[in-house]
């Protein structure tokens, strides 16, 4: 995945979902556009195939520092990702602190 965002920093995954990050609830992840929209790939002759992740889990975002998490950003809604630059101010405040 950071290959392919072309992120050129450490990136780390939870794939035993140890931060517990939130699942989304079934109806936003398949709302009516989505079911009609693989219903029209499908009546096009599109093979639909099965997930090979959960589909419902929501991502985050960690600041971690000598490896222990010290700042977790859960989102509500895909949308409400915290900032770059949220990040950033986060990390260099932790690197006053730190001093």
């Amino acid at each position: 995945m950071a290959r392919y965002l072309g992120l050129t920093g450490l990136v780390l995954s939870d794939p035993d979902h140890r931060l517990r990050l939130r699942r989304a609830p079934i109806r936003r992840v398949y709302s009516p556009g989505t079911i009609a929209r693989y219903a029209m790939l499908r009546a096009g002759g599109a093979t639909l195939h099965k997930p090979v992740e959960d589909t419902r889990q929501m991502g985050g975002d960690a600041l971690v520092v000598e490896g222990r998490v010290v700042r977790l950003w859960r989102p509500a809604t895909p949308d409400d990702r915290a900032s770059p630059s949220r990040i950033a101010a986060v990390a260099g405040e932790q690197g006053r602190a730190g001093r």
